[in-house]
């Protein structure tokens, strides 16, 4: 099962497709979500069983609320996904569990996935063989976050 860190200020209109998404999956047990900016939430994240809203007085940025999810997050993998990226599908993610169980590795976004190209799903590919920056979808063992 994957856990799923999301830090929000609500600005991306893509968010609330990628939570149902996101909750429909049977891969994803929960979603943290780190709401930095509480004031502008149009959306109930109520709704959504899979979904642990943590709602701070002020924006604690980026990589404090992915410390702060990571401690709420109980599966065995966790994935930091910024709320304005798009996935096709989630159907993908049986292919991340499978390779986080047989390595000790980070996986992230392929160079590939911002080109017209893809084929329906985003290609991965282990952090270290890949030639440019981080981007803002990476998947992990728990026990590897530090």
């Amino acid at each position: 099962m994957i856990s799923v860190i999301m830090p929000t200020m609500w600005r991306s209109p893509r968010m609330l497709n990628e939570l149902i998404k996101l909750q429909a999956s049977p891969y994803v047990k929960e979603i943290v979500v780190i709401n930095n900016d509480f004031k502008e939430t149009a959306v109930t994240l109520g709704t959504f069983s899979k979904v642990i809203e943590v709602r701070v007085p002020q924006n604690i940025f980026v990589n404090p609320a992915w410390n702060m999810a990571y401690k709420l997050c109980t599966a065995e993998n966790i994935c930091i996904h910024s709320d304005d990226i798009t996935l096709e599908s989630y159907d993908c993610l049986h292919h991340v569990e499978e390779k986080l169980k047989n390595e000790d590795c980070m996986i992230g976004v392929s160079d590939n996935c911002y080109k017209l190209q893809i084929e329906f799903q985003p290609e991965f590919k282990l952090m270290g063989d890949r030639t440019w920056g981080w981007g803002c979808l990476m998947f992990m063992r728990r026990n590897s976050y530090k």
